[in-house]
């Protein structure tokens, strides 16, 4: 009898080049990248398998990144051809210096492959102003950057500062990019701006979204101008230089309300194919009574998804009952979601007003078949759960027998403290889910039915561990 073949050891590199860059994508996150570092650096075989991946996403942060990064490409130019993906975080400290910035942003016009780029400013520093004096410092170098920059890949950019309006950014050479598809912009001064030479619907941008940024209602329109066709759009926390030149420091109800008022006018102009809109309201009030012949979505002809967050409500003042942000709505509106980010929505108040033919009842679409609801409860709450869940499950209820809404999402997130073994106490968030289906659609003429049938699901985790779930389903009438 012959002896079986004996195959010869094979070593990892031995493996199709295919395999080994699998395998490298599957462990290019560990340890940020650490173990994929230290084995390009025990051959030339690896290196040249590795680097791909290696350089794919590039985080700056200090000096040492910056130097590491271009011995890195200066000792193969064709390196800078693989990174897809760029962060720069700026800071201020002890040892700030503006050529740091300027190299760290040097880096921008060298890459002709980004496909994304954010440039963040580190939060929670502006210790005697140096976030503003920094801010001029790299200022006018990432402005050259973007416009050295052919940007021929970028698909998202981001820029995030921490100063309300102070810092005026070059939109050119952004909105000229052939393959922009996402563009964020956060505490911008928006005012003033030139964008004549950028043809109007003529960029393929489709989500754009806007944070604490101060704009002039003809640097807006222009802006909202270029898309051919905007999917999505973010406004959190605008407002008109005019009436705020100080930002949310001064900020009244009045003034978001006209703040809103003149983007929705612009948006149904500029953007009538619309189909998501997120607006984000520092003041619940905004949604009360005397404002509710102001704010008409209805403008917006063809949106479908209507997302609107409020932050808080204000000390002394009642609960959110954002029952006038359905008021004339548009017929192609299918999902609504109001969010309370901290603190209580009067939700018994909300149904009431649904349900009463005097006000909204009879004007809902009858496109809209999801409705959801998320609430931050306040931790003290929860001391009162037994009660606020028997309320809760009947104005679920009750929305759900006197109208015809398909479905109904309640979403509750409490911050509970929990205690340790070792004595030591974090704090937790819970998020408790209510899902009311409709079992039988019916129509407008069958809203006086109060016994058609629903299921309710309940669904309770925790959020940094979601395995610890429970879920059961009971059938209402």
């Amino acid at each position: 009898m012959s002896e079986p073949a004996i195959t010869p050891h094979r070593r990892l590199l031995d493996l199709p080049n295919e395999i080994l860059r699998n395998i490298m994508d599957m462990v290019a996150d560990d340890h940020n990248g650490k173990g994929l570092e230290k084995f390009r650096q025990t051959c030339q075989q690896a290196t040249l398998l590795a680097d791909p991946v290696w350089l794919r996403n590039i985080q700056l942060e200090n000096e040492f990144q910056c130097k590491k990064l271009d011995v890195v490409l200066k000792a193969a130019e064709h390196r800078k051809h693989y990174v897809e993906e760029m962060e720069i975080y700026l800071d201020a400290d002890d040892s700030w210096e503006e050529d740091e910035a300027i190299r760290m942003l040097g880096f921008i016009s060298r890459l002709p492959r980004l496909k994304r780029l954010a440039v963040r400013y580190n939060e929670g520093y502006d210790e005697e102003g140096m976030a503003e004096l920094c801010t001029d410092f790299w200022g006018d170098t990432l402005n050259d950057e973007l416009q050295n920059s052919h940007f021929a890949e970028l698909e998202e950019f981001t820029i995030e500062l921490t100063i309300q309006g102070s810092y005026s950014l070059s939109l050119v050479p952004l909105l000229g990019a052939p393959k922009l598809r996402r563009l964020d912009l956060h505490n911008l001064n928006l005012t003033q701006l030139q964008l004549d030479e950028i043809p109007s619907s003529s960029t393929c941008l489709t989500r754009l979204k806007f944070w604490t940024c101060v704009f002039d209602k003809e640097s807006m329109r222009s802006i909202l101008s270029k898309p051919r066709k905007l999917e999505s759009l973010t406004l959190d926390g605008l407002w008109h230089e005019r009436n705020n030149p100080k930002g949310y420091s001064g900020m009244k109800p009045h003034d978001e309300v006209t703040t809103l008022q003149e983007m929705l006018q612009i948006i149904a102009q500029e953007q009538p194919e619309l189909e998501n809109l997120t607006s984000t309201l520092h003041y619940p009030s905004t949604l009360r009574g005397q404002w509710k012949d102001e704010i008409r979505f209805d403008q917006l002809q063809n949106l479908k998804n209507l997302n609107i967050r409020a932050i808080e409500n204000k000390k002394g003042e009642p609960l959110w009952r954002p029952v006038h942000a359905l008021y004339d709505l548009p017929a192609s509106i299918e999902h609504i979601k109001l969010t309370m980010v901290c603190g209580g929505l009067d939700f018994a108040g909300l149904v009431d007003a649904l349900l009463d033919p005097k006000e909204t009842a009879a004007s809902l679409p009858t496109s809209l078949c999801h409705l959801e609801i998320d609430t931050g409860e306040k931790s003290e709450d929860w001391d009162n759960k037994d009660s606020m869940d028997r309320d809760l499950r009947e104005n679920i209820g009750r929305l759900m027998a006197g109208s015809a809404l398909p479905k109904l999402i309640y979403r509750q997130t409490h911050c509970r403290p929990v205690h340790l073994r070792d004595g030591q106490i974090r704090s937790r968030h819970w998020i408790r889910e209510l899902t009311a289906l409709r079992k039988v659609a019916i129509d407008r003429k069958s809203v006086s039915k109060l016994d058609e049938p629903y299921s309710l699901t309940e669904k309770t985790s925790a959020e940094d561990c979601p395995d610890q779930s429970m879920e059961f389903v009971d059938l209402c009438r």
